[in-house]
């Protein structure tokens, strides 16, 4: 047997492990959150064994120079993981399926949030108020588009559609829809593809970014998710 077949991966340093064992009490607390989120029926074992590599991830990709504490790093690469793990079950109801799509477009975003600007710190209180709220709101929008999909034709939202909903709510959802339509498409051209793919075809992050790495690509969708959100505050109607 050839000598590169024997060779396994180098361990890691202590460092990470140390970060590991710093993450381990948070895997509880996040698998709780979630399972309040999404639904209690959701296995805890099933989260926690999702969490183990989310945790070893964010070990080794913690960087102090992002201004940003482990735990919260921690607490994005595990739930991240967790909802991946859960996205890959088949099982899942449509309307579970559409609260995962949410928390994970928002985890997603927030993890670009913390790679893009994390260490640069706010020169004036207004700045930093300024700074809280665009996170609110990329957030809030991120929550808003996730359960997006288009797998019927011209269907957009319609997912989510509930046979319950007055006139009036249905008049609000369709306004909505035209006006999500209309704020995704006054992207760049990249931005809008990536939207597009990662809210409405329910693409990987990576792949819907067109093959960027995960750090860049987390960037891009908090950039554009921001730019969805400031079309939709600027024709008044914030989700």
């Amino acid at each position: 047997m050839a000598r590169s077949m024997l060779q396994r991966p180098a361990p890691d340093s202590p460092e990470v492990l140390a970060l590991v064992n710093a993450g381990l009490p948070l895997v509880e607390p996040v698998a709780r959150e979630l399972r309040v989120q999404l639904s209690p029926q959701i296995s805890r074992d099933d989260l926690v064994s999702f969490a183990h590599e989310g945790l070893l991830l964010a070990a080794r990709t913690f960087d102090p120079a992002r201004g940003v504490r482990f735990e919260r790093w921690a607490r994005v690469k595990l739930r991240g993981a967790m909802l991946e793990g859960l996205r890959r079950q088949s099982e899942l109801s449509r309307r579970l399926h559409a609260r995962l799509r949410a928390v994970l477009a928002a985890n997603d975003a927030e993890e670009g949030l913390l790679e893009g600007d994390g260490s640069a710190i706010p020169s004036t209180p207004e700045a930093a108020d300024a700074r809280l709220t665009d996170y609110l709101v990329t957030m809030a929008t991120s929550l808003a588009l996730g359960p997006l999909t288009i797998r019927d034709g011209d269907r957009f939202l319609d997912e989510l559609e509930d046979g319950r909903e007055s006139v009036e709510e249905q008049a609000i959802r369709a306004q909505l829809k035209s006006r999500v339509r209309a704020a995704i498409a006054e992207r760049p051209p990249h931005e809008r593809a990536m939207l597009e793919r990662y809210y409405i075809e329910e693409m990987p992050l990576e792949e819907a970014s067109g093959g960027m790495s995960r750090s860049w690509a987390s960037r891009l969708l908090a950039k554009a998710t921001r730019g969805v959100a400031r079309s939709l505050r600027r024709a008044q109607f914030e989700p």
